[in-house]
């Protein structure tokens, strides 16, 4: 799907179709998602990766909910195209291309830790509408993909942002932003935070049940605190974009 020699992705599946000009952006390039499979074969980009599993989820919602609406089936592919946003950092690619220990936190953990950044919220909310109090819970839910809810604190977020470095920061936001343009009708409006919240519930809780025959654990509320690239106040009131 993706092909960083020439600078093109086209994800083809369903009705999406965009191509990026050359040269590559360094998301494609820098940032592995798989390794290569034999000595002499190639990576697989991160990047390319979150397309092809959001492209995989734009045909079964076409498949499974022809009649959705399209501000949610966007809303849901770009979360979707979001979930391994973590695999773009320095610890990542070190423990990819050399064998070095990632430490104390995993790609997942990371991916809640970029898109929580006050930046990263702002770029979001501004394109889809609502507030951050909404997109948090979705937030966590696809971070929890491999069916554990992240329970990290907001002086971890900044920790693991610090750790995956300035250029992977650069890396993510451009990222986000490129598939903020693939689903320009995803829509937060109308969406609240408890509405959110028990759609992460409901998304989170199915693998962890699966797996232990527990109640799945209620997720914890929004940590408060310095959660940006640089700081935030825990008494930063919802954002919303305008006329949305």
């Amino acid at each position: 799907m993706g092909n960083a020699t020439t600078g093109k992705i086209i994800v083809g599946f369903g009705n999406l179709k965009a191509v990026n000009p050359e040269p590559s952006p360094s998301y494609f390039v820098d940032w592995p998602g798989k390794s290569a499979t034999t000595d002499r074969g190639r990576e697989h980009p991160a990047a390319c990766h979150m397309l092809d599993v959001a492209a995989v989820a734009e045909v079964l919602i076409a498949a499974t909910a022809p009649d959705l609406a399209p501000g949610r089936r966007d809303l849901f592919c770009l979360l979707v195209a979001l979930h391994d946003l973590g695999k773009i950092g320095a610890r990542f690619r070190a423990m990819l291309r050399e064998g070095a220990d990632q430490g104390r936190w995993r790609h997942w953990q990371v991916t809640e830790a970029w898109l929580r950044a006050e930046a990263m919220e702002d770029l979001i909310c501004d394109r889809i509408g609502g507030d951050y109090l909404a997109l948090q819970p979705l937030v966590a839910a696809i971070a929890g993909h491999h069916g554990g809810p992240p329970r990290d604190t907001a002086e971890d977020h900044g920790r693991m942002r610090t750790m995956a470095g300035a250029e992977a920061a650069a890396d993510a936001r451009a990222f986000v932003g490129a598939c903020l343009d693939l689903w320009p009708l995803a829509s937060l409006d109308g969406i609240d935070s408890k509405a959110a919240m028990r759609w992460s519930r409901s998304s989170r809780a199915a693998p962890r049940a699966r797996r232990s025959g527990r109640r799945s654990i209620p997720p914890r509320s929004p940590p408060s605190g310095s959660v940006s690239m640089s700081s935030r106040s825990a008494a930063r009131r919802p954002r919303s974009r305008a006329g949305g």
